[in-house]
């Protein structure tokens, strides 16, 4: 669950920077699609088909709104977006929709209580987010920035703080 929360977070973030707004916001809508279909695959699950279809009408229903502003929702393709964007994101609303599916499981099927799964998955994810920074040189920056603003430590913590406390 943390891997797939850390992978889906970090992916758009990436997304934001390669895709238009409008197609970000077209894979992020259309994860009900995808928590559907990993739900069918993970646990075995089934839906009415009045479900699939609002399902769908909603993912359409914000495409079409998204890309009014484009000037044509027919043949307004991917735009300036990129490919690899595009690829991305795929990967990051797959890791997303799977953590849905995953805390189901958890919860119902392994019989866990809910404070633990928070609580384990925070830890791990912070574990692997903070793995991840040291490789790409972030904790440096991080130091470096500490440093030079002192005060930066308590706005950290507080937003981790409240973070944690909103979950």
């Amino acid at each position: 669950i943390a891997t797939c929360i850390s992978v889906g977070r970090g992916l758009t973030w990436v997304g934001y920077g390669t895709l238009s707004y409008p197609t970000v916001l077209l894979f992020k809508s259309s994860k009900i699609l995808v928590v559907m279909m990993t739900g069918i695959i993970i646990l075995g699950k089934r839906f009415a088909s009045a479900e699939y279809v609002a399902a769908l009408l909603s993912v359409v229903g914000l495409y079409l709104f998204s890309v009014a502003d484009r000037g044509s929702a027919i043949g307004g393709g991917l735009g300036g977006d990129s490919i690899q964007g595009v690829g991305l994101m795929l990967l990051a609303v797959a890791s997303e929709a799977t953590v849905s599916t995953l805390q189901e499981r958890v919860l119902h099927d392994k019989q866990r209580p809910l404070a633990e799964m928070i609580f384990l998955t925070n830890v791990l994810g912070a574990g692997l987010l903070l793995l991840i920074a040291g490789q790409a040189g972030e904790m440096t920056m991080l130091k470096d920035r500490l440093h030079q603003h002192p005060t930066a430590l308590l706005w950290l913590l507080s937003t981790v703080v409240l973070a944690y406390g909103g979950s």
